[in-house]
């Protein structure tokens, strides 16, 4: 099943009493199937427009399509069955085990017990987990790093066409946040699942993405391959927020980069 496609048409977001729109005239398309990262500081909107795509977070102007559907016009609950969603804090059911978190939203789909049960299986083991030793443990069991592999398999569960992830790495070590971002990288385009994630972390979204939305005030500042946006960056923000004149720097970046292509460690 290829990915969904997702489509800002100006898109804004002005949450109540607030003076100013926390996203501004977003108008941006996602491929199927494309791995993109929302990049920038915190404050930037780039989790409100995230959060837009599943309707966490309402518009005030503007519209999201998911497959030319608008959003708006969709079922909340049914569309976040639809959409992965993996957020930093994991959220995992304390009461439940291992399989049961992640065969939440099939249970709810009223998948068959088998199917699920292979399902919980398959992605356990994609996400480096042995189903034979995690399957039955219970969150409180789990590392940090433990726990946000099985945030990943959950939101990918019910075969999602799209996923949206906010920073789900940040509470993590670096040789932890490294090997879940070559899992994650390795998953998604194997599955061809178009994926949003957000990340204040250039280092992180030069491994990961396909293309870069970097994110200021609300709007996109510039869109473009982690590549051109270190060759060619449009403003001094962008140029400072990737430290584009730092030779060593963008060498490091490309190195990171070209190592995450490559599997390498």
């Amino acid at each position: 099943m290829s990915g969904a496609a997702i489509r800002f048409a100006d898109a804004s977001v002005r949450y109540p009493g607030a003076p100013d729109d926390a996203v501004r005239n977003v108008s941006v398309e996602i491929a199927s199937g494309e791995l993109v990262v929302l990049l920038g500081p915190s404050g930037c909107g780039k989790s409100t427009l995230l959060r837009t795509v599943n309707r966490l977070v309402a518009l005030s102007n503007g519209s999201v399509f998911v497959d030319e559907r608008d959003v708006a016009g969709a079922d909340a609950v049914q569309l976040r069955r639809e959409i992965g969603y993996a957020i930093q804090a994991v959220g995992l059911f304390a009461h439940m085990s291992v399989a049961e978190n992640v065969a939440v939203v099939p249970s709810l789909l009223g998948w068959p017990r088998e199917r699920i049960a292979a399902r919980v299986d398959e992605l356990l083991g994609m996400v480096g987990l042995a189903p034979a030793r995690y399957r039955a443990r219970r969150p409180r069991e789990l590392s940090g790093g433990e726990a946000q592999r099985v945030g990943v398999a959950r939101a990918l569960a019910a075969g999602p066409r799209a996923l949206l992830m906010d920073e789900p790495f940040g509470a993590v070590d670096a040789v932890v946040r490294a090997s879940l971002q070559r899992e994650l990288a390795k998953i998604v385009r194997g599955l061809g699942t178009t994926t949003i994630f957000v990340t204040h972390d250039v280092e992180e979204a030069m491994r990961l993405a396909d293309r870069i939305l970097v994110m200021r005030d609300g709007a996109i500042e510039q869109a473009g391959t982690p590549d051109r946006l270190l060759e060619t960056p449009a403003t001094p923000y962008v140029a400072e927020l990737l430290r584009a004149g730092d030779a060593v720097n963008r060498e490091y970046l490309l190195h990171a980069r070209a190592a995450m292509r490559n599997g390498e460690p």
